[in-house]
Order: C-alpha cells, then structure tokens, then sequence
C-alpha cells in the first residue's frame, strides 16, 4: 500500500509532488498517461501576468495576486527553464476595449509609441496598459519540474504510466483501479487531473466542485524560427494574444475558445487573430499556412474559482485553475502539502 497517491504530471501534479517530497519520507505513487490524457499545461499559450490585480478586491483576485507571486518567487529563486521575463502591451481596440473602458477597470489609460523594449511600433498611435511579468515554455519547465520531482523522491516515489479508471474509497485505503486492470491501494488520493476531472467525474465522488465545473477548450497558432528581437514580449488586443518567446524564436497567436466543442478548432478567429496582429505591426508577420494549430482544454470551477483541498474523506484535489493553470499551483502545492501531512 501507498502512503499516497498522485493522478496527474502537469505543473499542478510536479509542483505538489516537489513540495510533498521536500516534507516526507514516505512512500509515494504518482500515475499518469500522457498519451491518452495530456495535461492541460502542456499545450498552453504560457503568458503569465497579473494586469492590475490587487489583493483586497474579491476573493478570487486575491488568489490570482497571491498565487502570482508566489510563482515570481519561485521562478527568481531556481531560475527554471522555460521561464522568460516579458512585457505584456494590453492594447485598445476602440470597440469594446475603449479607452474610457481602460480607464474604468485599471484608472488609467497610456499612450503607447512602440512596443519596447521591441524594436518593432505600432502602424499608427495606440493607447492601453502595459505590466511586466512572465511568459512559459511548457516543454522544457515541464522536463525541469520531472527532474527536481524524481531526484527528490529517490527511494520513495514510484511512477506508473496508465490510466485510472476506477476509485474505490474504503474505511481504511483507497482502492485505485487502472486501465490495465492493476489494482493499487493508497491511503490518501490527490487529484490533479486538470479538465480530465470533469471528463471522468463519474469514478470522482459527487461533489459540487466537480459537478458543476465545466471544460473550456481551445485553439491557437503556432511557428518557430521567427525573429522579432531580443526581448520576449506580449501584445493583447480584441480578445487576442501574440506571444513572441524571444530564447526559442517561437511566436502564438490565439487563443479562441470552443465551448461545447473538443476537437474543432476555431480556424476562422484564429484568422481574425493573427490579420489582427498583422494591422497592428509595423513589421510583416509569417503567413498563417506556416503556422501549426494547436489544441488545448482549460477546467473551469465554479464562479471561476480554483479548487484545492479535500475532496472527501482521505481524496484530495488540486483543479478548475483555468486561466491561471500556470501561477494557481504554485500556492495550491504549498497549502495541499502542508494540510496533509
């Protein structure tokens, strides 16, 4: 028997198991299989921005602002892979982001001249905000995330490459049953399944947070070998984001959204998205047949909260970050790991 159990390897999954490990000697499982079940964070736009949260306004912002720092400092402390600091150029689009639309959610509005520190302007004057804040390279913070997770569980944390498809909770285990019809029993369960705990709600226990969340996929382009610089910047405009990862000369473009749908991407807005960004720069962008579509699933909670505690009796859980998948576990690691042992 396992002491404890983990479902997932996202960046929820590692940085829960990186805490969990830090604390304990005992006896670990994590199971997980990519290839039926990709995490969430890996097919993700990767910006990461707080756009003018602050603490004290709802009890959601209050998550976003803590959990933002809290992924700032881990990243100036270990200085991972795949993290580059960027600047995030929030532009007016005249329609429904107007500038007395800025003025309201963020008190002001600026007068942006370029897009430094780019070498690249706008095609004519524009207003909006900018922040400074981070922009993620799943693969390789991913890989760094696996490796600090495996040398801190030697001798402790075992790895199965399956799915699970059962959940058996007892008076005294949890009995987990996997697709190749192996039968594992833990003491304590962790569920950080992303969009895939609403997918297979029905071996979870019925919970509201589960039941009521839902899946939100989506879309958005992809190319490399692209140079725009030196510096790793973002501009937002009309719902859209062009992400320029200056170290892999990587650009996105996207990202739509397909409610209802999981395998149909949006092919006409992510059009729209980029011949957006092509009237915005002063600069000729890759024509959009060199791009590559890529598709990804974002879990929702409830009024858009996160969920991180138990679930029920010894089952615990780590999902619905949606649009904060990349800075909500870096808070939800530290607090799960500290309220189990």
């Amino acid at each position: 028997m396992y002491d404890l159990t983990v479902i997932g390897d996202g960046i929820a999954a590692n940085l829960f198991l990186i805490e969990y490990l830090k604390k304990s000697p005992q006896k670990v499982l994590q199971i997980h299989a990519e290839d039926k079940a990709l995490p969430c964070t890996q097919n993700t736009t990767g910006t990461i921005f707080l756009k003018g949260v602050e603490m004290g306004r709802s009890p959601l912002g209050d998550l976003i602002y803590r959990s933002y720092h809290e992924a700032a400092s881990f990243f100036k402390q270990h200085n991972p892979p795949g993290i580059n600091s960027a600047t995030l150029f929030y532009v007016c689009d005249g329609k429904k982001d107007t500038k007395a639309e800025f003025i309201r959610r963020f008190e002001t509005v600026e007068p942006i001249d370029n897009f430094a520190p780019t070498p690249h302007r706008p095609s004519k004057q524009e207003w909006g905000k900018t922040w400074d804040g981070f922009v993620l390279n799943s693969t390789p913070f991913r890989e760094y995330l696996d490796k600090t997770k495996r040398d801190l569980g030697q001798g402790n944390l075992e790895i199965k490459e399956d799915l699970l498809v059962g959940v058996q909770n007892g008076s005294d285990h949890i009995s987990l049953k996997l697709l190749n019809g192996e039968v594992i029993t833990t003491k304590k369960l962790v569920l950080c399944t992303g969009a895939y705990t609403k997918l297979y709600q029905k071996i979870y226990p019925e919970i509201p947070v589960i039941a009521n969340s839902k899946i939100i996929p989506g879309s958005y382009l992809e190319t490399e070998n692209v140079d725009l610089g030196e510096s790793t910047f973002v501009l937002a405009r009309s719902g859209h984001n062009l992400i320029y990862h200056s170290e892999y000369k990587r650009l996105i473009i996207g990202a739509t959204h397909q409610l209802g749908e999981l395998q149909a991407p949006d092919y006409a807005n992510l059009q729209a998205a980029h011949q957006n960004f092509s009237d915005l720069l002063d600069v000729q962008l890759p024509p959009i047949s060199t791009f590559s579509v890529k598709s990804g699933l974002r879990h929702r909670g409830v009024k858009k909260l996160p969920f991180w505690g138990r679930v029920e009796g010894e089952i615990y859980g780590i999902f619905s970050l949606y649009r904060n998948g990349l800075t909500f576990p870096f808070l939800a690691a530290r607090e799960l790991s500290d309220s189990i042992l």
